[in-house]
């Protein structure tokens, strides 16, 4: 995948598919300076009700120095999700920030 940069064109992402069975096996994303962002790995494929899906995704952030593998053990794949599935109860002793409303600094506002 290419994306414009200013008056000319870059790589943005490379997605490589194996080749007996076209899924795909790797994915890296680069940077606007052609550095690797991310590289992230897709392996042991398993078939869940037709749909061929990764339970191996192996995440590499050289940049940030992490990398994080996730293994897949039961994916539910297309479920309805009921609205309860959204509520967060807040933590005791956590405040609540509503970023959509003004901030009062917490020290009333007073300069030093």
């Amino acid at each position: 995948m290419i994306r414009k940069s200013g008056s000319s064109w870059r790589l943005a992402r490379k997605i490589i598919f194996t080749r007996t069975d076209l899924l795909p096996h790797r994915q890296i994303v680069y940077d606007d300076d052609g550095n690797v962002v991310t590289n992230t790995v897709y392996a042991n494929y398993r078939d869940y009700d037709g749909i061929s899906y990764a339970t191996q995704i192996e995440v590499v952030r050289p940049q940030e120095e992490y990398d994080i593998t996730l293994t897949i053990l039961k994916p539910g794949l297309n479920q309805t999700l009921t609205d309860d599935k959204f509520v967060l109860d807040q933590p005791a002793g956590a405040q609540v920030i509503h970023l959509d409303h003004p901030q009062t600094p917490a020290n009333g506002g007073g300069s030093h």
